[in-house]
């Protein structure tokens, strides 16, 4: 099995003062190259992680 390596979620300020948000991952070792067809597809997941974490942050910026 692959081992998951890098950083879920980074949250960083932008250099107009607004935060932003960086997530990537990916896998180490010597399987991921055997495994990787067999994988599913994980980024239409993240698409609707990152989709709902910008409307959870715009409310909270909002009710600040």
């Amino acid at each position: 099995m692959p081992d998951p390596d890098g950083t879920r979620g980074q949250l960083t300020p932008a250099e107009d003062g607004r935060p932003e948000f960086e997530m990537r991952g990916g896998f180490t070792g010597p399987l991921p190259g055997l495994t990787w067809r067999s994988m599913p597809d994980l980024a239409p997941s993240f698409e609707q992680f990152l989709a709902a974490l910008g409307v959870r942050v715009e409310q909270a910026t909002r009710d600040a």
